[in-house]
C-alpha cells in the first residue's frame, strides 16, 4: 500500500481560522491528515483542549453522523452518538495553545476518510464517506482533563466525491502558529 502527500498545511502566523485542502486528487482508495497542532480557545479552563471540526466540500448542513469515544484522566469518559451536526467534532480533539503566542504545547492529529472518491449518489442510505480520528492531548495541571479519544462517522449527506475538507476550531479562533497538517493519498490494497 503506498502513500502520496497530496497537500500540505502549515500555520506561519495567529490568524489562520481555517486549514482547507483542495481540489483533492481523485486517484486513491482513501485519505489521511497527520500533523501537529493547538487552538488559541477551549470551552472551559478545565480543559487542555479543542476540538476540530473537519467538513468535506463545504458542507455544513446536518449530514454528519458519528459516534465517539474517550477516556480522559480526572475520571471523564464519553462513549455515546451524534446525529446531524453541521461537522464532524466530537473528540475530534486537537490541544490547547495560548493565544497569541506560539505554543510549547501541541498535540498530534491523526484522521482519515475511507472512500472518499466515489460518487454516493445512488449508493442507497449507508454509503457514505466515512472518517476516523484518533487524537489525544495532555496537561499542565493535575486537575485537568486530557487523553485519548477516537471518533468515527459517516457523511450521511454527501453523494459527490471529496474534493475538499476544511478544518476549522470549535472553541478558538485560530490554529497556533506552528501547526502543520499534511494531506496524503493512500492507494487501495
Amino acid at each position: 500500500m503506498a502513500w502520496a502527500v497530496l497537500d500540505h498545511a502549515e500555520v506561519t502566523n495567529g490568524t489562520t481560522t481555517t486549514i482547507t485542502f483542495t481540489s483533492i486528487d481523485q486517484n486513491y482508495q482513501h485519505l489521511a491528515i497527520f500533523g501537529s497542532g493547538a487552538s488559541d480557545g477551549r470551552s472551559s479552563t478545565q480543559y487542555e483542549y479543542d476540538y476540530v471540526k473537519v467538513n468535506f466540500n463545504n458542507d455544513t448542513t446536518s449530514n454528519y453522523t458519528g459516534q465517539d469515544g474517550c477516556q480522559l484522566a480526572g475520571g471523564y469518559y464519553s462513549g455515546y452518538g451524534f446525529y446531524n451536526q453541521t461537522g464532524w467534532s466530537e473528540f475530534n480533539m486537537i490541544q490547547y495553545g495560548p493565544a497569541g503566542t506560539t505554543s510549547d504545547n501541541f498535540s498530534t492529529y491523526e484522521a482519515y476518510v475511507f472512500c472518499y472518491q466515489e460518487n454516493w449518489s445512488s449508493a442507497g442510505n449507508y454509503a457514505h464517506p466515512m472518517f476516523y480520528s484518533n487524537t489525544g492531548v495532555t496537561a499542565d495541571d493535575t486537575s485537568d482533563y486530557w487523553g485519548p479519544s477516537q471518533m468515527y462517522g459517516i457523511a450521511k449527506g454527501i453523494t459527490a466525491a471529496v474534493t475538499e475538507i476544511d478544518m476549522t476550531l470549535v472553541n478558538g479562533t485560530n490554529w497556533i502558529q506552528g501547526t502543520v497538517m499534511t494531506l496524503y493519498g493512500i492507494e487501495g490494497v
